[in-house]
């Protein structure tokens, strides 16, 4: 998955996306406007469009955390030690995780630091078409 990650991030760069400043306001209109779409896509029963609004949604998500000068696959390698430190249930009626929030449960809790762990460093890099994350 990395390598879709460098791509998405590849052609970030290549349209000047990434130089531009986070936005708070930007990021969640364009995610609202995929969660329109999806909504629309799955009223309909149209599975392609479907995921077309999921993937559309994930290249807002792996772009965004590039101007934030992070790593997208490190961010979801700290995401994962997150979920597999939780205990819990899956609640059917709901369509959800519940975690167990109990203090003997809450002391395994893995606790993420996304700036120090997952930090791009100085810059992105493509060297010979293909890109690197330079880690300080």
């Amino acid at each position: 998955m990395g390598d879709v990650i460098n791509e998405v991030i590849e052609w970030s760069i290549s349209r000047g996306i990434h130089t531009q400043t986070p936005n708070r306001n930007g990021y969640i209109a364009n995610k609202v406007e995929e969660l329109g779409e999806y909504a629309e896509a799955t009223k309909k029963g149209d599975l392609n469009d479907t995921i077309d609004a999921i993937a559309d949604s994930m290249i807002f998500d792996i772009t965004e955390l590039g101007k934030h000068n992070l790593n997208p696959t490190l961010v979801l390698e700290e995401v994962l030690k997150v979920l597999n430190s939780r205990c819990g249930h899956w609640d059917c009626d709901m369509c959800k995780f519940i975690k167990d929030t109990s203090e003997k449960a809450k002391k395994l809790w893995y606790e993420p630091d996304y700036i120090n762990n997952c930090k791009i460093g100085s810059s992105y890099c493509n060297l010979q078409g293909e890109m690197y994350f330079l880690d300080e």
